[in-house]
């Protein structure tokens, strides 16, 4: 039984399967290396040094880690995720057998670093644009969903869908599939809805926009809108009687996201904290003590 706790949302089970599968990727028949020059009873202690100005995200995720390869192993980190990390800075530290601080060395640093760079990129993102909510995407790495979603809101980033059915999101492929009729699209899906789930809509044009507001959608989403059809499409927002969450997205800079918000959009949604995320340089400087 694990004695690690991990933040919301992170799934103790769910990460212990990511983890599972990490050992069987790099140790499935040991670390042959270690075994032919690192005495057993060997003891080391390491040290985490940030190598690069960030956010750190996931210590949690990298005890865990360390636990799993050996439970001997006693990991401490001194910063929380979600603070601020430069150069040189001791971030925490692991101690025990050399062997298996060898064997889980590369596992948690491939974990912290790309949970940290999506912190990074999110709070970077986030400084950018104080103005809007910004949203995160479903583009994670497959399985990583949970732990990315995490990170990007350690990073200052409102989590979008988690899954498919966490919200109906009508796009024009639901629309070609469903006879290509936006009303009848609409009106099919209103009557199916299960209760508290909301409707967000896809727009492209006004023409389109009329018509979710005209079916009172929770949410539309201005797809793909330059500047001037993204005011025209809020004038139309501000004289329907309808309210709705407004939401942008395609392709939109940080830099662009903000002045959106100043002009009266609620939130961008950005699939980069995820996809342009670079991992962050942290290292494990190993000191052998016996």
């Amino acid at each position: 039984m694990s004695n690690v706790i991990l933040p919301e949302p992170l799934n103790l089970c769910h990460v212990e399967q990511l983890i599972d599968l990490a050992l069987l990727e790099d140790l499935p028949a040991g670390d042959i290396t270690s075994l032919l020059t690192v005495p057993e009873e060997n003891r080391a202690s390491a040290t985490f040094l940030a190598k690069s100005e960030g956010v750190f995200c996931g210590g949690p995720v990298a005890k865990l880690v360390f636990q799993k390869v050996d439970p001997d192993l006693s990991c401490t980190f001194d910063i929380v995720d979600g603070e601020a990390i430069s150069p040189g800075k001791k971030l925490g530290t692991v101690s025990g057998s050399t062997r298996s601080l060898l064997a889980a060395e590369r596992i948690a640093l491939n974990f912290l670093q790309r949970l940290s760079g999506v912190a990074t990129y999110a709070a970077e993102a986030k400084r950018l644009a104080p103005d809007v909510t910004l949203l995160d995407t479903r583009k994670t790495l497959p399985g990583w969903r949970s732990l990315e979603k995490y990170a990007a809101h350690v990073g200052g980033v409102t989590n979008h869908r988690m899954h498919l059915g966490d919200m109906i999101m009508i796009k024009d492929n639901h629309i070609d599939a469903c006879g290509g009729d936006i009303r009848e699209t609409l009106k099919q899906v209103k009557a199916g809805r299960p209760e508290g789930i909301k409707i967000e809509m896809e727009v492209r044009n006004l023409d389109e926009l009329r018509l979710a507001l005209d079916a009172q959608v929770d949410i539309v989403m201005l797809d793909n809108m330059d500047d001037a059809l993204t005011k025209e499409a809020l004038d139309v927002i501000a004289a329907h009687t309808h309210t709705a969450y407004v939401e942008a997205s395609g392709g939109i800079a940080p830099e662009r996201a903000n002045l959106l918000g100043q002009m009266g959009v609620n939130a961008v949604s950005m699939s980069a904290f995820t996809t342009k995320a670079t991992h962050l340089d942290i290292s494990l400087d190993l000191n052998i003590t016996s």
